[in-house]
C-alpha cells in the first residue's frame, strides 16, 4: 500500500497540481543531483509503459523537470566482491570482500540471487552475508549499491559477488547394500545390551563409510558375554578383520565369538577361581612358583580361548578348499572382568590395532596393552599360529586389579585413529573424558533400544580421512 500510495503522490505531481512556487524550488534542487534525475525518470519510463500497456491516456508532465544530459549519469560502475568458499546445506554467514578499488563506503539496495540462496540475507556495515546455500555450484549474485564518497556524494553501482559453494564431503558418500547372496553375509550394524544391578554391557558394530561406498560387509565384529552371577567373569570382545583379506569378516566374526565364549566357560571353572588368588600371592612375593602358578592359569583360560579361535578359523579354512588362514585375518582385543569386594579384576588379550582401557572418569586410564603397528599407515598385526608356536602369545595376556572404574572400553582402529592422533594421547585421561562425555548418555539411557539406537547412530561420527569400520565394547559400573 504505501508503494501505491507513493505512485499516487508522483502521479498527481505529474499532472501539475499542486503549489507551482514550491514545485520550481523542489525541482531546482533536485535538479543539481544527476542521480536522482536518472532514476526518476527511470520511474517516468516505467509509469509511461504502464499506461500504454493498460489504454490509459498520456500523462501530462509538468515539463519542469530536465532530462539529464546522456553523459551526465553514467551506466552504474561495476564492483568485484567475493567470500570465502561455503558448504552446500550449511548454515554460514560471511563478510563481503571487495576486490576493486574504491573511495567511499558501499550501501546495498537491492539484491539479484539465484534461487539456491533464497531466503539468504545481506548486511551493511559491514557488507555481509548469511543464509544457507541449496545446492553447489559457482554462483554470480548482483547488488544494486550505493557508493557513498567522503564528500557526501552518491552514485550507484553494481556489486558482482562470486561465490562457491562446495558440496558437504558427507553427501557424496553413497550407500550402497552388500551382497545377501555372498558366502559369509552379515548385516551392516549389530548392537547390544546386557545389564544386572551392578553392570551394564554395551556394544555396537557399524559399516564404515568406505565400505557402505563400495557395497562391501562389514569386517568387523564384537561379543558381550553377561556372568549369570555377580561373583563371575563378565566377557567382551571387538575384532577388526583386515579389509584386504576377502573373508576377514567371516575371522572376526569366529574370533569373537569362539574367543569369548571358550573364556567365560574356562573362567567360571576352577581356574577363574584361583586367578585372583594367584594374582594376589604374586603381588605379595615375586617368586618363580607364584609365576608358574599363575601362567598355568593363564595356559587354561585366556591363551585356551584365543588358541580355540584359531583353531576354529582353521578348521573353516581345512573344510574350504582353495581358502587359507590369511583369507580370514582379524585383530583381538579380548578382556573379562571380574568384581570383588574391594575392586575390580581385569583380564585380557591384545593382538592389532585399536585400543582396551581400564576407565576412571577425570582420574585415570590404564592402556592394556601396545597397539600393533607396521611400517606404513594401515598396517598392524593378525592372530595367527605363530604367536602361539614361538610363545609370544603369552606376552599379549594382562592382569590386573584396581580398586575403581568407571568403565572398561574396547575399540577397533576405526574409533581409536579418529579420536587419537597417537598413542601417547591414547593414555592421556583427558582424551577419553571427552570421549566418555559423548558415549556415557547412552550407558545411561534407561531404555534398551534407545540406547542401542543411539551408540549405533553415535558410531556413524564424521571425522575427515577416517572411514573405516567401527565397533566398541564397554563394560560399565552401575553408580
Amino acid at each position: 500500500m504505501a508503494d501505491q500510495r507513493l505512485l499516487m503522490h508522483l502521479l498527481h505531481h505529474y499532472n501539475g497540481e499542486g503549489r507551482l512556487a514550491l514545485k520550481k524550488r523542489l525541482v531546482n534542487e533536485l535538479e543539481r543531483t544527476p542521480q536522482f534525475l536518472y532514476h526518476l525518470h527511470q520511474l517516468d519510463k516505467c509509469i509511461k509503459q504502464a499506461h500504454q500497456r493498460l489504454r490509459l491516456p498520456l500523462l501530462r508532465t509538468s515539463g519542469m523537470l530536465k532530462r539529464p544530459p546522456t553523459n551526465s549519469v553514467s551506466k552504474p560502475k561495476p564492483i568485484r566482491m567475493r567470500i570465502p568458499n561455503i558448504m552446500a546445506g550449511q548454515v554460514f554467514s560471511e563478510t563481503i570482500s571487495i576486490h576493486d578499488a574504491i573511495n567511499g563506503e558501499l550501501h546495498i539496495s537491492h539484491v539479484h540471487v539465484d534461487d539456491s540462496f533464497e531466503g539468504c540475507e545481506f548486511g551493511n556495515e559491514p557488507l555481509t552475508i548469511s543464509g544457507k546455500a541449496s545446492k553447489a555450484g559457482d554462483y554470480n549474485v548482483s547488488l544494486s549499491c550505493f557508493l557513498y564518497s567522503s564528500t557526501g556524494e552518491q552514485r550507484p553501482v553494481i556489486g558482482l559477488l562470486k561465490v562457491t559453494v562446495i558440496a558437504d564431503p558427507q553427501s557424496l558418500w553413497k550407500n550402497l547394500p552388500a551382497d545377501e547372496t555372498a558366502r559369509f553375509h552379515k548385516p551392516d550394524s549389530n548392537s547390544l545390551r546386557l545389564s544386572n544391578d551392578s553392570i551394564q554391557l554395551l556394544g555396537a558394530s557399524v559399516r564404515g563409510r568406505a565400505h557402505a561406498h563400495h557395497g562391501i560387509h562389514r569386517d568387523d565384529d564384537f561379543t558381550l558375554l553377561m556372568a549369570d552371577n555377580a561373583d563371575q567373569w563378565n566377557v567382551l570382545c571387538v575384532a577388526d578383520g583386515a579389509g584386504s583379506c576377502q573373508y576377514s569378516r567371516r575371522g572376526a566374526q569366529i574370533a569373537s565369538h569362539k574367543a569369548s565364549s571358550v573364556l567365560r566357560e574356562t573362567l567360571n571353572s576352577h581356574y577363574g577361581e584361583k586367578l585372583p588368588v594367584y594374582y594376589k600371592a604374586l603381588a605379595q612375593e615375586d617368586t618363580p612358583e607364584n609365576q608358574q602358578r599363575l601362567q598355568q592359569v593363564y595356559q587354561q583360560t585366556m591363551v585356551k580361548a584365543v588358541y580355540s579361535a584359531a583353531m576354529k578359523i582353521q578348521e573353516e579354512v581345512d573344510q574350504n578348499p582353495g581358502d587359507s588362514f590369511k583369507d580370514y585375518s582379524t585383530t583381538l582385543l579380548l578382556v573379562a572382568h571380574k568384581p570383588l569386594a574391594d575392586g575390580h579384576l581385569v583380564f585380557g588379550f591384545w593382538v592389532g590395532d585399536g585400543g582396551a582401557v581400564i576407565y576412571q572418569h577425570n582420574e585415570q586410564v590404564i592402556l592394556l596393552g601396545k597397539p600393533d603397528g607396521g611400517q606404513f599407515a594401515g598396517q598392524t598385526r593378525f592372530l595367527d599360529k605363530k604367536m602361539f608356536e614361538d610363545g609370544s602369545v603369552y606376552n599379549r595376556v594382562f592382569l590386573t586389579k584396581v580398586s575403581s572404574m568407571t568403565a572398561l572400553i574396547l575399540a577397533t582402529d576405526g574409533i581409536t585413529d579418529p579420536w587419537f592422533d597417537s598413542e601417547r594421547q591414547m593414555s592421556e585421561v583427558e582424551k577419553w573424558d571427552t570421549l566418555w562425555s559423548s558415549i556415557s548418555p547412552f550407558i545411561q539411557e534407561p531404555d534398551t533400544d534407545a540406547a542401542c539406537e543411539g551408540i549405533t547412530e553415535w558410531l556413524s561420527f564424521w571425522s575427515p580421512g577416517h572411514h573405516d569400520d567401527r565397533s566398541i565394547a564397554i563394560c560399565s559400573v552401575n553408580s
